[in-house]
């Protein structure tokens, strides 16, 4: 059984529910919501195959760095359709930057620059993306593990 035969089987299955839930109530009661539950399955079906293929890559998966240099973390994204998209990079509970961009079908990436590297950068950084219009989907990205190497090589100076 695919996914659309299960949603609507899932569906049926809840509108005789809801009929039988419903059935003490007036016939304009009983309309409204009934008219509020099929809405809400359409929906639910449309939203299923308007981007169900939202997809986000992240990379690198790990990365070691001096204190004090550069890096680049990179997030890419692909959805069929999309209206307004949300970019969210984390670490940890930490928001730290968040942006909107979009329109028509998608494929696009984002970097995350972390200049002047310190030793407590380090840390999971984590990339959203969250499609908002048409339809509410979200995924992550599988995270950048970035290690700060905070030992100097002092070796060159005593020689």
């Amino acid at each position: 059984m695919n996914a659309c035969e299960s949603l609507l089987i899932t569906s049926l299955f809840t509108l005789g529910l809801c009929a039988q839930i419903f059935s003490n109530m007036n016939t304009k009661r009983f309309l409204t919501a009934f008219w509020t539950i099929c809405t809400v399955i359409l929906m639910t079906a449309l939203g299923n195959d308007t981007c169900s293929t939202l997809k986000v890559t992240q990379s690198p998966a790990e990365i070691t760095v001096k204190v004090g240099s550069d890096v680049q973390l990179f997030c890419e994204w692909d959805c069929e359709r999309a209206e307004r998209v949300k970019i969210q990079w984390s670490k940890g509970s930490n928001e730290l930057l968040s942006f909107y961009t979009a329109s028509g079908p998608v494929m696009s990436r984002t970097v995350l620059n972390v200049t002047d590297v310190k030793a407590n950068n380090s840390g999971l950084y984590v990339c959203r993306v969250t499609v908002e219009i048409p339809v509410l989907r979200q995924c992550d990205g599988s995270g950048t593990d970035l290690t700060v190497d905070g030992k100097f090589c002092i070796s060159s100076f005593l020689n």
